[in-house]
């Protein structure tokens, strides 16, 4: 049993050995390729061991090290080349990224374009009277209030809209005045070469240049000349006549004084006489005086005085009509207060006050 399994191993054998040999082609009679370079072999052996002992003569501890600088070299080539490789990637997207930049910016300029062009033509709607630097005012002042753009634009809408129905208002009011003169009883030059609905406002604006640079100074000067007619005559017939009661007022409480200036049993009366503080401006006023031609004195006043000579003006027009404290303006008795005080002599000759009683202005000053 045993000798027989070995025979057929061994048969199974000679089988794959035959088998093998075939797929070499052992069995064909012709001549592999380059059969005719195996005379060389003994050549190219003997040259193999000449190269090898020159590779183990030249394999030095100094060799080694550069070549393994320059495997190490070869690897960072590697690494550089991958990095630039990367580098490439990047500079691709760059100039990608500038391209499409460069075309963000010029279509950006275009709208700059475009925008400045409309600002053009919607500044060239706005009235004559807006100055250019009152338009820069206004953006400074969003661009600094704001430093965001939507709110910027927000703003700029905002005011835009407010400035709209500014404009709506105004030309309401402005179409309603030129309705009431166009219909005026005292204007009947309106009524019929200036049309109430005009948009550009030329004829009212040369209207107006007319009665600015015409009309209106040879009222202003007739004014000016009846002003100080005016005055002349509020100098002539009021502040001289109040002075001079005032004055007469002044000596009759002196009078007063001298014929009191004695004891009337234990006590010595005294009329007291002081300026009212209420008619301040007014004595100054008077004490400055008051001449119409002198612009140097007249330039000189302080408001305060200025308002109580056109308060004393308006109490000349009023007349009858005036109030209460105008007609006190013109009565000179009020423009002192005054005083009967007495004085008891005491032991040592000095004297002491007794009694400080206001009495009425009017009864003493009459």
């Amino acid at each position: 049993m045993a000798a027989r399994d070995a025979r057929s191993a061994l048969i199974t054998a000679v089988h794959q050995w035959l088998e093998t040999g075939k797929q070499a082609s052992l069995g064909d009679s012709r001549l592999p390729d380059r059969s005719s370079e195996l005379a060389r072999i003994p050549q190219l052996a003997a040259k193999l061991e000449e190269l090898s002992a020159k590779i183990d003569f030249l394999a030095t501890d100094e060799r080694k090290a550069r070549l393994k600088k320059r495997d190490e070299m070869q690897e960072e080539l590697g690494i550089v080349n991958q990095k630039l490789g990367e580098l490439g990637k990047t500079r691709q997207e760059y100039n990608q990224k500038h391209n499409e930049l460069v075309d963000a910016l010029n279509s950006a300029l275009e709208d700059i374009g475009s925008a400045q062009l409309e600002v053009e033509a919607s500044r060239s709607k706005l009235p004559s009277g807006i100055l250019q630097a009152e338009l820069d005012g206004v953006l400074k002042e969003i661009l600094t209030a704001q430093p965001k753009w939507t709110d910027r634009q927000e703003t700029a809408r905002d005011r835009s809209e407010s400035a709209n129905l500014e404009a709506v208002n105004a030309r309401n009011a402005r179409d309603t005045v030129r309705r009431e003169l166009t219909t005026s009883e005292r204007h009947p030059e309106y009524r019929h070469d200036f049309p109430v609905d005009e948009i550009t406002n030329e004829k009212w604006s040369a209207r107006l240049a007319e009665l600015d640079q015409l009309v209106l100074p040879k009222y202003r000067q007739l004014a000016a000349e009846r002003r100080k007619d005016w005055e002349k005559r509020l100098q002539e017939s009021v502040l001289d006549r109040l002075n001079e009661r005032l004055k007469a007022a002044e000596r009759t409480v002196k009078q007063l004084r001298d014929y009191l200036d004695r004891d009337i049993g234990k006590h010595r009366y005294r009329i007291s006489q002081r300026r009212d503080i209420a008619f301040g401006p007014l004595w100054k006023l008077l004490d400055s005086g008051f001449e119409p031609t002198d612009e140097l004195l007249k330039a000189s006043r302080s408001d305060e005085v200025q308002q109580a000579l056109a308060q004393l003006m308006a109490a000349v027009e009023a007349a009858d009509q005036a109030d209460d404290r105008a007609k006190r303006l013109l009565d000179y008795r009020y423009y002192h207060r005054y005083d009967c005080v007495a004085s008891a002599r005491v032991c040592d000759g000095s004297e002491v006050g007794l009694v400080g009683s206001a009495t009425s202005k009017r009864s003493i000053a009459q």
